[in-house]
């Protein structure tokens, strides 16, 4: 089940970039970012609302409602964010600059939000240099690993220029 779902992530990460091409493609033919992002999400409540009547899911209670905190109705605001700078800024800096832009800008709020457990995930603290151990869970690039691998490659890529001269 884990690889199945590592895939369809895959798959609609993959998905992104076309998301960015169809907005832009909008925008030229509306003249309008703003309206190019209420297409878009015009199409994706239709496109929810047919999920979730596919699914049966139940309506929310007055009370579920109510008992949502205030941050998180925000969300909504965060995906118009993407898609209003995807349709402007897609464009303007290509698929694979924006994305990988997109994806740094998501690990580092990822780590902060797993280290102290924030917008309920679960805690998961980064781990101290002594508690590293090699393996997929010790990513090198908590606590400043992939700055300094990338220090380290940078060096190695001069020595090798000068003595290329």
């Amino acid at each position: 089940m884990q690889l199945a779902a590592m895939i369809l992530t895959m798959l609609v990460g993959a998905s992104l970039v076309i998301q960015i091409g169809l907005n832009a493609t909008m925008r030229e033919h509306t003249g309008s970012a703003a309206v190019a992002a209420l297409v878009n999400f015009g199409i994706g409540t239709l496109a929810l609302i047919l999920f979730a009547v596919a699914v049966r899911a139940p309506v929310p209670t007055a009370a579920q409602w109510a008992g949502a905190p205030w941050w998180a109705w925000l969300g909504g605001l965060f995906g118009a964010a993407y898609v209003a700078s995807s349709t402007v800024l897609g464009p303007l800096l290509g698929g694979a600059a924006f994305l990988a832009l997109v994806v740094a800008g998501q690990m580092a709020a990822s780590l902060a939000v797993d280290h102290y457990g924030l917008l309920g995930f679960p805690q998961r603290p980064m781990a101290s240099e002594q508690e590293k151990s090699p393996g997929p869970a010790s990513f090198q690039h908590r606590q400043g690993g992939f700055h300094q691998s990338f220090c380290i490659m940078r060096r190695s890529r001069l020595r090798q220029a000068r003595r290329m001269v």
